[in-house]
């Protein structure tokens, strides 16, 4: 068995003196995506990400560093460690870190052993869920509901899109002998898929989920505007912005079945600066509710029992006792603070960031 459960590939990083032509010869040759990226003092970054694939974190080159430009370049050691987090790099994330690197320090104290050949293909190596949808193998009967869910609202099952992976999965594990052919998994079959589409103004979300965690989502533009001779007539003046409140409710529909844990809160308490302008906390407000709600799941052990996001984010705006547009250093404050208080520094898909993030780049394109 392997030591780390639900791994996946969160990014690939390179290390460049020029940044921005790295970014372009990926984006032109390669076809990433330039995404909301973190600000950081001591040095300038650029993160990508490719459609259906990975993120690539472009890093700024260190005049100090002591590292290869290059990772086949290198001729010597590394002489000063502490350039290392900003050099090349690859970073997986796991559902078990704790236990992970508890394996990781027990396994440099004895022989190691081999490991069985072939292991199902569980959800967690293919979406980024956790709990115990993380550790259940994906079953031939959950894809089929899927591609039905695709097919009833979306038309037709996406190229690439959630159905088409649990699709692959399934059938390895079907050939394999992990599961049957008319097998479901226990959490697919009592909770249900779902593919949802929510209209928020200037944009259609849709939302892929299983077990009511989050396994993919997408963003497409709509035009706001009045209908004339068939045609949608749009007057950029009446296109309507959307604010940090509109953002959060957002956010209840995309992810509002997720128990909301420290990083929610931490990005919850950002969009509320950012949209009241103040640095102080509001008694029974939105932020301090996220607080008290991150502070009782974590005395809580089954999910069930524990406060969503939507229990908190519905009806956001009402909450909010001040609002505003959201821009993109609205989504890159609310990014930072939510990757900073999550252990695997990474969003939520369709969480807090993803839905001011999505917001900051339809507004861009809007306004």
């Amino acid at each position: 068995m392997a030591l780390a459960r639900g791994a996946t590939l969160n990014h690939m990083s390179r290390e460049s003196s020029d940044i921005r032509r790295l970014s372009n010869f990926y984006k032109e040759v390669f076809g990433f995506e330039e995404i909301e990226s973190p600000s950081f003092k001591e040095f300038k970054v650029i993160w990508l990400n490719l459609p259906g694939a990975f993120t690539m974190h472009l890093i700024e080159r260190s005049l100090l560093t002591k590292l290869p430009e290059s990772p086949y370049s290198a001729t010597s050691p590394v002489l000063d460690p502490s350039h290392l987090p900003r050099g090349h790099h690859i970073c997986f994330s796991v559902s078990n870190f704790d236990s992970f690197v508890q394996s990781l320090k027990m396994s440099q104290e004895q022989p190691s052993r081999p490991l069985r050949d072939e292991e199902p293909v569980r959800y967690g190596d293919v979406f980024p869920v956790s709990g115990d949808l993380a550790s259940r193998p994906v079953a031939p009967e959950d894809a089929a509901m899927m591609q039905s869910a695709e097919t009833r609202v979306l038309g037709q099952t996406q190229r690439g899109g959630p159905a088409s992976v649990m699709q692959a999965a399934a059938t390895q594990n079907e050939r394999a002998g992990f599961v049957g052919h008319r097998d479901t998994s226990d959490i697919a079959g009592d909770r249900g898929v779902t593919v949802r589409r929510t209209e928020v103004p200037g944009a259609r979300i849709t939302t892929e989920s299983v077990g009511g965690q989050v396994v993919g989502q997408y963003v497409e533009p709509t035009p706001v505007g009045t209908v004339v001779g068939g045609t949608v007539a749009v007057d950029a003046a009446e296109q309507a912005a959307i604010t940090i409140g509109e953002a959060l409710e957002a956010t209840a529909q995309t992810a509002g079945n997720k128990p909301v844990d420290q990083g929610d809160a931490s990005a919850i308490q950002a969009a509320e600066v950012r949209a009241t302008g103040s640095n102080v906390i509001i008694p029974g407000g939105l932020a301090s509710s996220a607080h008290s709600a991150a502070a009782y799941n974590a005395t809580v052990d089954r999910d069930v029992d524990k406060i969503k996001l939507g229990d908190l984010l519905t009806g956001a705006t009402g909450k909010l006792p001040a609002d505003k547009v959201v821009t993109r250093q609205d989504a890159e404050g609310v990014a930072s603070a939510e990757l900073r208080n999550n252990p695997n520094m990474e969003t939520q898909p369709g969480g807090v960031a993803a839905s001011m993030a999505a917001a900051a780049r339809l507004n861009e394109a809007t306004m």
